[in-house]
């Protein structure tokens, strides 16, 4: 019998491994190479993707170069970097298997100044989230351009240096960690060259406390900076939140054709190039001037494989992520797209591209903004069913009465022979019908409570998915903790974050959050299709979704006791 059962075995051993994948192992030599010196990358098989190359280079430390380079079967690269790298991230992607090595965050080489592990490196790698602080070593912890990392109060010792270096760490000690612009000015005065128009900058863009500075004179004076200060169109062209702002100052519409030179003068094109200016030629009514010209540009990222992979370095996310921001950025071009062709009329051009977005998409899954113009663009290209369920969804479940007046275009097209009044309780009756269930999930909670949704049946739950790290998050937080207050022993609220328990908890001694609260909750999020903070959600008694909303709409708790009202009746 053994011998029998011996080769099916083996065949079966044989056919598990073939359908493994084979990891991909890197290697880099020199592990800490010199300033200017060269390192190559080496892999143990062929490869056919795409090598990823960021190079920080310069001084201040904000200044990069990205390259994403075909590989075809090579099985290593040597970089030969800048004169003054101090930093390179890569990534490998195989494209046959899609998958990236390493398999989650930027693999990144240290080089040495002067023999020791360079500072400005772990400058770079702390600005962007890519360490954390803890991971520094402990050499290097105490080095002043590292002091807003570590910095708890301001950091007088630093104000007597006269190195540049001291100084803008002190600056920035100040400014962003113990958010005191007063002493940050007496680091500021001392600066000179580019280190002072990168505080300038810091600055200029945003106040202390990392807010946004949204007045058109602030715009302006970056603006400036940007054209005039040393080193200014370097740093802003590699640094992501300076690369979003210098663009405001082209808002004012008068502005708009030195937009269009600006961003022709660029080499590669990003998404933070269009952000604000796409908003503004999109709302409150669509610019198809503007907005032609905006999509002709997003056009040559999204449908060239180098330039959306150069966007995506841009942004510093983990390179596992591509995949999924690349699906968001092109389904972002498409709905801007729709919104010119409803423009101009060419409604079936609307909705073939609309439809693009939507494929076979549970609708339930789409924000009601996404659904509105879903629904706008099918009936205008007389596909009613498809408007009437889209549009349903979009007043019912999401609670957005901006869907009221297409509706009742619908109504008008479809001569149901009943009242609109009717019409639209008849749909109200019929999206009951429609309700998902709503994706189990087992947490455990801070406080070390167990919640299994499939236990909880015959209580209301509502759901937030939220992040310390998110303005309107925070906002609304007060107003949900008084729901909780009034509703906490018949309903139950669970607050999901993709955050660890440390930053969360650091974070609720600040700001206390009544929901019951869970960290790593990265997975709950995927089975809930949430891309957005802060995102509601309300599950009935019976385990159905009955209401969602994605981001801060002033009066939240009030929508959301409303519904909870509803299903205590």
């Amino acid at each position: 019998m053994m011998k029998k059962l011996l080769p099916i075995f083996i065949i079966l051993m044989l056919a598990a491994s073939c359908g493994k994948k084979s990891e991909v192992k890197l290697s880099v030599h020199p592990q800490h190479p010199a300033i200017g010196e060269k390192l190559t990358i080496s892999w143990q098989k062929p490869v056919y993707g795409f090598l990823w190359i960021q190079e920080f280079y310069g001084d201040p430390p904000v200044y990069r170069k990205i390259a994403i380079l075909p590989i075809k079967g090579e099985k290593s690269y040597t970089v030969t970097p800048e004169d003054s790298t101090y930093l390179v991230l890569f990534a490998l992607e195989d494209t046959a298997t899609k998958t990236f090595y390493p398999a989650k965050e930027w693999n990144y080489v240290v080089f040495k100044e002067n023999g020791k592990l360079s500072v400005r490196a772990y400058f770079a790698l702390l600005s962007n989230g890519i360490v954390s602080p803890d991971s520094i070593p402990s050499e290097l912890k105490n080095s002043c351009l590292l002091a807003q990392f570590y910095a708890k109060e301001n950091p007088e010792n630093l104000l007597n240096s006269n190195d540049q270096e001291c100084l803008l760490g002190g600056f920035l000690a100040s400014y962003v960690a113990v958010h005191d612009s007063n002493f940050a000015a007496k680091f500021y005065e001392k600066l000179k060259g580019p280190g002072k128009t990168f505080a300038e900058l810091i600055q200029t863009s945003m106040n202390p406390y990392g807010e946004i500075r949204r007045s058109q004179e602030a715009a302006d004076r970056f603006w400036e900076i940007y054209q005039n200060a040393p080193g200014a169109r370097g740093m802003v062209r590699s640094f992501k939140l300076f690369r979003w702002f210098v663009t405001r100052y082209f808002m004012p519409p008068e502005r708009f054709d030195q937009y269009c030179s600006y961003i022709n003068s660029l080499r590669h094109l990003t998404m933070y190039d269009f952000y604000v200016l796409e908003d503004k030629a999109v709302w409150p009514q669509v610019d198809t001037s503007r907005l032609s010209f905006i999509l002709a540009k997003e056009k040559e990222i999204v449908d060239d494989t180098l330039n959306i992979r150069w966007d995506y370095a841009f942004k510093l996310r983990a390179p596992s992520d591509f995949d999924r921001i690349r699906t968001a950025t092109v389904n972002d071009y498409l709905k801007n797209l729709t919104r010119l062709y409803l423009a101009k009329e060419d409604y079936e051009k609307a909705y073939t591209t609309i439809k693009k977005f939507v494929g076979y998409k549970d609708l339930f899954t789409l924000w009601d903004e996404d659904l509105l113009l879903y629904g706008e663009a099918a009936l205008e290209a007389s596909h009613l069913e498809e408007a009437e369920k889209a549009l349903t969804i979009a007043r019912y479940f999401h609670q957005d009465t901006s869907a009221t007046n297409l509706l009742k275009k619908v109504w008008k097209k479809k001569h149901t022979g009943m009242t609109f009044a009717k019409y639209m309780a008849s749909l109200k009756d019929t999206l009951k019908t429609w309700l998902p269930k709503a994706p189990s999930f087992n947490v455990r909670t801070l406080d070390g409570k167990t919640f299994v949704l499939d236990s909880l049946r015959g209580k209301v739950v509502v759901l937030n998915f939220w992040a310390t790290w998110c303005s309107p998050c925070r906002r609304e937080i007060p107003e949900l903790n008084k729901l909780v207050d009034k509703y906490g022993n018949r309903v139950v609220f669970i607050g999901i974050t993709d955050e660890d328990s440390a930053r969360v908890v650091k974070f609720l001694k600040k700001q206390p959050f009544k929901y019951h609260i869970v960290v790593n909750g990265k997975d709950v999020r995927k089975l809930y299709h949430v891309n957005a903070f802060p995102t509601h959600f309300m599950i009935s008694q019976s385990g159905y979704i009955v209401f969602k909303q994605v981001g801060y709409i002033p009066g939240t708790a009030k929508r959301l006791e409303a519904e909870i009202e509803k299903l205590l009746k």
